[in-house]
């Protein structure tokens, strides 16, 4: 351990922007049958961007989020209706450990009519390259 209180080497690793996170998701093609094979690809994209990233994160007892990353957390879908979608995001802005989300999505019909807040939280919408349109 060094003696310097403020050198780079004890510096805490910044937690990822959501740009930087999305960036991340748009350079890579990330497409599967699965929702589990979907968040394999996108564990992938964040680790070879070097986004240190949490999967199946547990928000409670009832919510686990896909994704956290710093405060970000990031729900995956690859099917479902929008209305459910909206509801788990609420109950994902609900907890105070969320200060943004994004929901990466295979299938641009549920991105549409998501809103871009849901209880003060902002809500990044991604079409994930791959998805069905």
């Amino acid at each position: 351990m060094s003696g310097h209180a403020n050198s780079e080497s004890d510096a805490l690793p910044r937690p990822a922007s959501t740009d930087q996170i999305l960036t991340a998701l748009s350079a890579h093609r990330i497409a599967g049958l699965s929702e589990s094979h979907v968040q394999s690809t996108i564990s992938e994209a964040l680790t070879s961007a070097g986004i240190d990233h949490t999967r199946e994160y547990r928000l409670s007892r009832r919510d686990r989020i896909d994704f956290l990353i710093g405060t970000v957390g990031i729900e995956v879908k690859i099917k479902g209706s929008r209305a459910d979608v909206i509801r788990q995001l609420g109950r994902y802005a609900e907890s105070q450990q969320i200060t943004e989300l994004i929901l990466a999505c295979s299938m641009r019909r549920l991105l549409y009519g998501v809103p871009n807040e849901i209880l003060g939280v902002p809500v990044r919408k991604h079409l994930l390259q791959g998805g069905l349109s």
